[in-house]
């Protein structure tokens, strides 16, 4: 795949590189602090600093960030490249391979950065040990840092992903140092919260994404350049008939008008309370007002 560049002014690969090598799904606490050296270690050696990762996770686990998403929290994380590589290309070179061919052939490489766990090559037989090993033999180096941890667990992208699942979007936001969001195009919705008074914006929840618990979460909506709270409810309204796939429904506070075709980005808050199927619409709209109430008073 194409190597993005990040930022405007940034020495070439071809005079050296310092590469962060990874997953970095979700760009957690954990793999800010990969980012941050690799860009640090480059600033001091005067080399480009990039960004080597997947296009996607391998084995199909669900995305904590899209690409687009990844790309912009690279680049304010001040990395100066990023190459999404594709898994089949790499999964069956050796560690001497990849890192002959890929980081040294390819991407210039002088350090390697990685995580404590990192793993690599065929069969992912290569460590963070081999990594230091391989690069040492060309006259390079390598440097894995230790996890980082919360609670005297390491943050990892599957435990995050496990937390958002489960409608634990408080403690996801505190592992990866922001709230998840979901972005995608305002779509035509039943107009039911209309009929009650309380108008949703409505989008599909993008193919590939951890979805959150079906319930109602307090929410800060992304929309038109303008940040509001909002009540949001993932699932499948049951209330009204139900649907075949979870729709992502968000009652914004104190704001008027409809964005059909537009973007907007719901960021989870907070969990109110698991989806329901309440007998009546009166029930509905007696709960969606005690959850307007809560989100007006979280901060």
């Amino acid at each position: 795949m194409d190597i993005i560049k990040l930022q405007k002014e940034t020495p070439g690969l071809s005079h050296g590189t310092v590469v962060a090598l990874g997953m970095f799904d979700g760009i957690h606490r954990g793999h800010m602090q990969v980012l941050r050296y690799t860009r640090s270690l480059a600033q001091k050696q005067g080399y480009a600093a990039l960004v080597w990762t997947f296009g996607s996770p391998p084995f199909g686990a669900a995305s904590i960030t899209d690409n687009s998403e990844r790309v912009e929290l690279f680049r304010s994380l001040g990395l100066d490249y990023v190459l999404f590589e594709y898994f089949e290309k790499v999964r069956d070179l050796s560690p001497a391979a990849f890192v002959g061919d890929v980081l040294i052939g390819r991407l210039y490489c002088m350090t390697a950065v990685c995580g404590f766990n990192f793993s690599f090559g065929a069969g992912a037989q290569g460590t963070p040990e081999t990594l230091g090993k391989l690069m040492r033999d060309a006259c390079r180096e390598a440097v894995a840092l230790p996890a980082v941890e919360n609670g005297g667990e390491a943050i990892s992208s599957t435990r995050i992903r496990c937390l958002i699942e489960t409608g634990d979007v408080e403690k996801a936001a505190l592992l990866l140092g922001r709230p998840y969001s979901l972005k995608n195009i305002i779509i035509h919705g039943s107009s039911i919260g209309h009929t009650i008074g309380f108008p949703t914006i409505n989008m599909n929840i993008p193919a590939g994404r951890v979805v959150p618990a079906y319930g109602v979460y307090i929410t800060e909506v992304l929309i038109g350049g303008v940040i509001k709270r909002g009540v949001t409810n993932v699932g499948v309204k049951p209330t009204v008939g139900g649907l075949d796939a979870p729709l992502c429904e968000t009652h914004i506070l104190d704001f008027d008008g409809v964005h059909y075709g537009e973007y907007a980005e719901i960021r989870f808050l907070a969990f109110r309370r698991p989806e329901r199927r309440f007998e009546n619409l009166t029930q509905l709209k007696e709960a969606i007002g005690e959850d307007i109430k809560a989100a007006y008073s979280c901060r």
